[in-house]
């Protein structure tokens, strides 16, 4: 029972081992089983599938500022464990524009659906906004170059900036004493 390479369960369902100094050493369980990772892969790749076909229809450029198309994803059918919704909205939030929300099935959507689940299930949308104006004006000033100043200029700029603040603290200084 005990050895080097021995492990045991604990009353905590945790592979419990002891390194090298005697010390207890616990093993978690894996965050994600292998069927939750296929499902999570399958969210993925249907995510990418529906992005590329919406980019490529006209749908974004009739799109107005700021407003949103919603594509319905997945089915309740096809769920994400916690650990696996995490990672996959992760996956989603870095398109830009692209956003995942999870909304609880009702009664009659879960009928509808074929889910006998006594347990919340969600449907997963995926949402697009169309960037606003102003950010992409701002996101254009950012990608132009600023014009380099004249070393002259700029040191001449300095000193008259700190005299002037020097300026305003004396005179509140001043007032205040009076």
């Amino acid at each position: 029972m005990w050895g080097f390479d021995a492990g045991y369960m604990d009353y905590h369902g945790c592979d419990r081992y002891i390194d090298g100094l005697g010390n207890p050493v616990y093993k978690r369980m894996a965050d994600k089983s292998q069927a939750a990772i296929r499902r999570e892969n399958t969210a993925k790749e249907k995510f990418n599938e529906a992005r590329l076909e919406f980019e490529q229809s006209d749908g974004i450029k009739g799109m107005k500022a700021r407003s949103t198309h919603r594509i319905e994803l997945l089915q309740p059918s096809c769920h994400l464990t916690s650990a696996c919704w995490s990672t996959f909205r992760k996956h989603v939030i870095k398109n830009d524009g692209w956003t995942a929300k999870r909304r609880a099935a009702t009664e009659e959507e879960k009928k509808a659906s074929g889910e006998k689940r006594k347990g919340k299930v969600y449907f997963i949308d995926v949402i697009y906004t169309a960037p606003s104006k102003s950010s992409s004006a701002a996101a254009s000033k950012k990608n132009k170059a600023v014009p380099a100043e004249d070393e002259s200029s700029s040191s001449s700029k300095k000193p008259a900036a700190a005299a002037r603040k020097k300026a305003k603290l004396g005179d509140s200084t001043n007032s205040v004493q009076k």
